[in-house]
C-alpha cells in the first residue's frame, strides 16, 4: 500500500469578492467625488457673497449676515439672517432669505422670503414696506443668463405713507404671482396675476376689491432673459416688440371687463395692433369710474352709449356679456370705427 498523499487541489478564489471589492471601490470613489463637488460649490457660494459684501455688483452692494451654507451632499442651501442691498440713495433690507440648489441638476435654485422688506431713498423721500405671510421665488439660468423665472406672495401688503413720492400709500393682495417661461425658439410667455388686489390713493380713497390676470407672449423675443432681463425686456421693445395678448381681465365691483388680441410698439413708441374686448354689467363700471371720478358722469354717458350700441351679446366664463373690436393704429384707439382716444407715445 502506498504512502502517497493525496494533493488536495487549490482553493480558488470566490468570484463575488471581486465584485464586491470593485463596488467598494466605485461607492469610495463616488462619495469622495461628491464631497469634492459639494465642498467646491460650497466655496464658490461663499466666495460669491464676500465678493458681493466687499465690492459692488451692478452698481449695488449686497451683505448677507449670519450667512450658513448648508444641505450636503446632495443640495447647496444658502441662508442668510438678513440681506441688505445699498444702491446709490436707495437701502433695502429683507428680514430673511433661504436658497436652495439640487447639485444633481446645476442652473435652477428656489428661495424662500422672509418678511418684511423695506426700502429707504431718503432723497426721494421714499419709504417703503412690504409684508406678506409666504413669499417664495423659482428660477433657473445657464451661461447665456437667467431662462425662465416665478415668484409668488400670499397676504400682500405694501405701505408707502401718505407723504411719499408715489401716488398709492398703500397696497394689499391677497395672492400675487408673476411668471416668465420660454416657448418654441424666440417667444417667451409673461404671466402676472393679483387676487383680492385693493390700492388706497394717497387721498385716502380705496378702490373695491379686484381680481386681475394677464397672460402675453412676447414674439421674436429671443432663447433667453440674458444676464440682465430688464435690458433684455427694452431692447426687445425699442426695436418693436410684438405681444399676443392671450388674457387680459380685471374683475371688480360686480363687472369684469377682459380682452385679447395682438399689440406692437413701433420704434417711435407708438401702440399699433387689434383686441376683442367683452365685458358684463357696463353700469357698474361707470359707478367705478364715478367713485374715481364724480365729475366724469355726465361725460361718459355718450361713450357708454356708443359701447352698447356697437356690441354684440356673447357668452364667456363670467356669465352673458358683450363684446367688440378695439382697433390701434399709431396710438390711436377706435371703438369699431369710431376713434375716441390718443395713446401717447411710450418713451424707453
Amino acid at each position: 500500500m502506498d504512502d502517497k498523499r493525496q494533493q488536495r487541489p487549490p482553493r480558488r478564489r470566490r468570484r463575488g469578492s471581486g465584485v464586491i471589492t470593485l463596488l467598494v471601490s466605485v461607492l469610495v470613489i463616488a462619495v469622495g467625488g461628491m464631497m469634492a463637488y459639494w465642498y467646491l460649490a460650497s466655496t464658490a457660494a461663499n466666495a460669491a457673497l464676500e465678493r458681493a459684501s466687499s465690492a459692488a455688483f451692478a452698481n449695488t452692494r449686497i451683505d448677507c449676515s449670519e450667512r450658513r451654507i448648508e444641505g450636503f451632499p446632495f443640495r447647496l442651501t444658502v441662508g442668510c439672517g438678513t440681506v441688505s442691498a445699498t444702491r446709490s440713495d436707495l437701502v433695502g433690507e429683507l428680514a430673511g432669505l433661504a436658497a436652495d440648489a439640487p447639485l444633481l441638476t446645476p442652473g435652477s435654485v428656489k428661495a424662500d422670503f422672509r418678511s418684511p422688506l423695506t426700502l429707504n431713498a431718503p432723497g426721494n423721500g421714499l419709504a417703503l414696506t412690504v409684508s406678506w405671510s409666504q413669499g417664495s421665488a423659482a428660477a433657473s439660468a445657464w451661461l447665456d443668463g437667467l431662462r425662465d423665472f416665478s415668484a409668488a406672495f400670499l397676504a400682500l401688503n405694501v405701505e408707502t405713507g401718505v407723504d411719499g413720492p408715489l401716488p398709492l400709500s398703500a397696497v394689499t393682495a391677497g395672492a400675487v404671482e408673476g411668471a416668465a417661461t420660454p416657448q418654441d425658439s424666440d417667444i417667451y410667455r409673461f404671466q402676472a396675476a393679483a387676487e383680492r388686489l385693493s390700492l388706497t390713493s394717497n387721498g385716502g380713497l380705496t378702490l373695491p376689491e379686484m381680481d386681475i390676470d394677464l397672460a402675453l407672449r412676447a414674439l421674436d423675443f429671443g432663447s433667453t432673459l440674458g444676464t440682465d432681463p430688464r435690458e433684455t425686456v427694452l431692447t426687445w421693445l425699442r426695436r418693436g416688440g410684438t405681444a399676443e395678448v392671450e388674457q387680459f381681465r380685471i374683475g371688480t365691483g360686480g363687472a369684469t371687463v377682459s380682452a385679447d388680441g395682438t399689440l406692437s410698439l413701433d420704434t417711435d413708441g407708438l401702440i399699433s395692433g387689434a383686441l376683442t374686448v367683452r365685458y358684463t354689467n357696463l353700469q357698474a363700471l361707470a359707478s367705478l369710474i364715478e367713485t374715481l371720478r364724480p365729475d366724469m358722469r355726465q361725460q361718459i354717458e355718450p361713450a357708454l352709449a356708443m359701447v352698447t350700441a356697437m356690441s354684440v351679446p356673447v357668452e364667456t366664463e363670467d356669465g352673458p356679456a358683450h363684446q367688440a373690436p378695439i382697433l390701434i393704429r399709431d396710438g390711436v384707439v377706435a371703438f369699431g370705427i369710431i376713434p375716441f382716444t390718443t395713446l401717447p407715445a411710450v418713451r424707453l
